[in-house]
């Protein structure tokens, strides 16, 4: 969904990975709506991660409230990454880089 680069997605994902802020659960869908090239409901992203679909939704659900990821209604809610928030996860991470290249 995000248009970037191999090496800009890598760096997401590693970004993602590293986040002390999220559950494994909640990075897991994180991945899956940021690498998708179309927004994707609650049932795709349970399919695609391979848990149940209240699992999913409750993930969802706190990454929407903490504004990771944004709502379109499409005949029902589709989710895509938050371009803001995702700039803030790798700026995060470049910076728990550059200070474990410090210290």
């Amino acid at each position: 969904m995000i248009n970037i680069t191999n090496k800009e997605k890598e760096m997401l994902e590693k970004a993602i990975e590293s986040a002390g802020i999220l559950s494994s659960g909640q990075k897991k869908v994180l991945k899956t709506v940021c690498f998708s090239d179309y927004p994707l409901s609650t049932t795709d992203i349970a399919s695609i991660i391979g848990c149940s679909k209240q699992a999913s939704h409750l993930a969802i659900k706190n990454l929407f409230e903490r504004k990771f990821i944004l709502r379109e209604k499409d005949s029902f809610f589709v989710y895509k990454p938050n371009p803001t928030r995702m700039e803030e996860l790798k700026e995060k991470y470049i910076q728990k880089q550059i200070l474990k290249d410090f210290i």
